[in-house]
């Protein structure tokens, strides 16, 4: 890898670091706030499904502003209106206007999101693909780890986390514009640069868009049910919090095991064995009981999974679409990830209200099964349509 491709690298796993540091500080700390205000967990959960839902809206109008002005210049005035945005939570807080900062909050992170992986789609090499993609999504995750503890560093009931969160952002901004030389010239295809040519994407790369909504449906269901779950079987909320750190740990830690399995092997071939893996793992989890470590095992190794089905999807993006098409599909595969966390943990809340508990993991398991079928399926096999030039290694 040459000095420009490492300087690439550099300046967007430094930008990746930062969003999920500040993600880590932010989102727990308007909940907190909110909480302590007075308000419903109703109303607490509106507010953060709010960034969800703005992203799901946005995603598809990215590669238009890429084709306008540039990959740098959305993504640096994206960091620096995410910073604007924190420094507003910091003057206000009426429940109105959390709503709005909050679509807001979404709003500005969907261009660096999707940026950021057509970005390192560009500059990866085939054969380091999956290794470079688990190491970004596994920086995003230590930022994310690292977000709650500073926030009890700063304390959570004053402004100190939010300009914590816009200085990282600003930080952000600064960091790539000045590696900049380092972005990959990607010339997008300006007929599929809008809305409509982005959800016209769906029926030429079908199996990757199930792919990404399996994994936004796994990973939210399990770090916003879990709770419920645990407590449902009367477990108590340490048990459930040991199992989301354990998923969260497995989710940083093995991701790159599986990306250097895809390195070696056919990145096709690890996705099957992880759905088919991660199926029959979820629903083992129901037949630990109590017994902790087992739990805490079986959530680490499904964690490594589940993680890894969103980032594999992405990497098998690098491998068999054109780069012209890079800011479409990857705008695609953000709302169906984006799609797939917001309606898991209703999906989860419905199964586990008519049947039991265990039917969250019982979902789950049928969503990874689903997936598996259709990986191993004739008409799974050709994972991009030929109109998007597909050399799938």
């Amino acid at each position: 890898m040459n000095l420009t491709q490492t300087r690439s690298l550099i300046a967007i796993y430094g930008s990746m670091f930062a969003m999920g540091l500040a993600f880590g500080l932010v989102l727990p700390t308007m909940s907190i706030r909110l909480d302590l205000a007075g308000y419903s967990p109703a109303v607490i959960g509106g507010v953060a499904a709010m960034a969800s839902l703005s992203i799901l809206l946005a995603a598809g109008k990215v590669p238009a502003l890429h084709a306008r002005f540039g990959m740098v210049t959305i993504i640096v005035v994206s960091l620096l209106g995410e910073a604007i945005t924190y420094l507003l939570l910091t003057q206000t807080e009426h429940i109105i206007a959390w709503f709005v900062l909050s679509f807001a909050f979404g709003l500005f992170n969907t261009i660096p999101w999707v940026m950021g992986e057509v970005w390192l789609n560009a500059v990866i090499p085939n054969g380091k693909r999956g290794r470079y993609m688990a190491t970004y999504a596994g920086i995003w995750g230590i930022g994310m780890a690292l977000g709650p503890q500073i926030m009890l560093m700063v304390g959570a009931d004053g402004d100190g986390p939010f300009y914590a969160a816009a200085l990282v952002y600003l930080a952000s901004a600064i960091w790539v514009f000045a590696l900049r030389k380092g972005a990959p010239k990607v010339e997008p295809d300006t007929d599929r640069s809008t809305l409509r040519g982005t959800l016209g994407m769906i029926a030429l790369m079908p199996v990757l868009v199930i792919y990404a909504i399996a994994g936004g449906l796994a990973e939210t269901i399990i770090y916003s049910m879990m709770p419920v779950y645990a407590l449902g079987r009367g477990y108590g909320e340490g048990y459930a919090a040991h199992l989301i750190t354990a998923f969260a740990a497995g989710g940083i830690v093995l991701q790159y095991v599986f990306g250097w399995l895809s390195d070696r092997y056919q990145p096709r071939l690890v996705m099957t064995c992880l759905l088919a893996a991660g199926a029959i793992t979820a629903l083992a989890l129901p037949l630990a009981g109590q017994m902790l470590w087992l739990a805490i095992v079986l959530c680490f190794l499904f964690g490594g999974m589940a993680m890894s089905v969103y980032t594999l999807a992405i990497t098998l993006v690098g491998h068999g679409i054109a780069r012209q098409f890079l800011p479409t599909a990857h705008a695609l595969m953000v709302m169906c990830y984006t799609l797939g966390g917001l309606v898991g943990p209703w999906l989860a809340g419905i199964a586990m209200q008519w049947f039991q508990h265990s039917a969250m993991l019982w979902l789950v398991a049928a969503i990874f099964a689903l997936a598996f079928c259709l990986a191993i399926a004739p008409a799974g096999r050709q994972l991009v349509s030929a109109k998007l030039q597909a050399v799938i290694e």
